[in-house]
């Protein structure tokens, strides 16, 4: 009887301990991880972004070798999702993209089994310099009280130490050498073709990575109501210099237009017919890096050097919601 009597005080004690904790812990639970990688970002990026590559480093691999996993979508772009079914150790879930960008995979996590749990996963490569990467890992739970003192502790204790050994997994197989960006036209039907040229109307700027987005959406948007009745052609992106060094770039959005009168709050560009080398590339824009590495490398290979970078949208977001249906051609303009 006295060992009862101490064990239920000690399961009480414990108890009032989660529930005091409860009242103190946030309901909102991060457990957040990064690394130094020596390798550039784009290579970082497209190991750490494809669910493809996940069993390769993932932590809880090891729980489970035989696990069952499928991928839907078009691994690693926006709708892409990645199912597993395993033991009692890794349960059963799904990793759906809700954004993506060449430095950020947002994930809606949903766990089935052992429990059902919801949580946002976010993974992360930032350029840190001198040719190096920062890959972080990141998991926000809500939990409501009392659980969410259970929960924060469990985050503490095992989430972080996960954490670090997946980014440290995938740390040894990228500086291991034993992934790379795709440069060979291998991966690419590439054509040597004729850009036709003509006259376009254009907004040109140089800015930083993160602002080309909202520059292009607001760009054509000021072009579609300028030109108006005279665009003759779909929506096209030029592309002067790119300074991954400062992460910058020297751009222009623009239509192909009738004639050669001024457009309102444009600028006007005639570009000649010349000899180009063509992709035409499917998927989402943030995952176009490499074709045009597989460009650059072509006409590299020919001696060449290309004297405009041009993308002419061919189904963009004006058509469709759908990225895995975006369809880009993507010319090397030859002088």
């Amino acid at each position: 009887m006295k060992f009862l009597r101490i064990l239920l005080i000690i399961i009480l004690v414990v108890i009032a301990g989660f529930l005091v904790l409860g009242l103190i812990a946030p309901k909102d639970i991060v457990s957040e991880r990064s690394v130094i990688i020596n390798a550039p970002q784009p290579v970082v990026a497209n190991e750490m972004f494809h669910f493809a590559n996940f069993k390769d480093w993932s932590p809880f691999q090891k729980y489970d070798p035989d696990m069952k996993t499928r991928i839907e979508g078009e691994d690693g772009q926006m709708g892409s999702g990645y199912y597993w079914d395993g033991n009692d150790d890794v349960g059963k879930g799904n990793m759906q993209v809700t954004k993506r960008t060449n430095e950020e995979l947002v994930i809606d996590l949903n766990f089935e089994k052992p429990w059902q749990r919801k949580s946002i996963g976010m993974w992360k490569v930032e350029d840190a310099g001198n040719n190096q990467s920062k890959a972080t890992w990141k998991l926000t739970m809500h939990e409501g009280y009392p659980m969410n003192g259970m929960m924060w502790v469990m985050s503490k204790l095992t989430m972080g130490k996960m954490f670090d050994e997946g980014l440290n997994n995938l740390k040894k197989i990228v500086e291991g050498g034993k992934v790379s960006m795709p440069t060979s036209s291998g991966n690419f039907n590439i054509e040597e073709t004729q850009f036709v040229g003509g006259n376009f109307a254009a907004i040109r700027k140089t800015m930083a990575f993160d602002e080309m987005d909202k520059f292009f959406k607001e760009s054509y948007e000021t072009l579609a109501k300028s030109a108006g009745n005279r665009i003759n052609g779909k929506a096209l992106g030029f592309f002067y210099k790119w300074d991954e060094e400062n992460r910058q770039a020297d751009c222009a959005a623009a239509f192909p237009v009738k004639g050669t009168e001024p457009v309102e709050n444009a600028i006007m560009i005639n570009l000649p017919a010349s000899k180009a080398y063509k992709i035409v590339y499917k998927g989402g824009y943030s995952g176009s890096y490499a074709a045009h590495m597989a460009l650059s490398k072509e006409v590299e290979s020919k001696g060449l050097k290309q004297n405009l970078v041009v993308e002419e949208y061919i189904m963009s977001p004006a058509d469709t919601k759908d990225s895995n249906a975006f369809v880009t051609n993507i010319y090397y303009l030859i002088p």
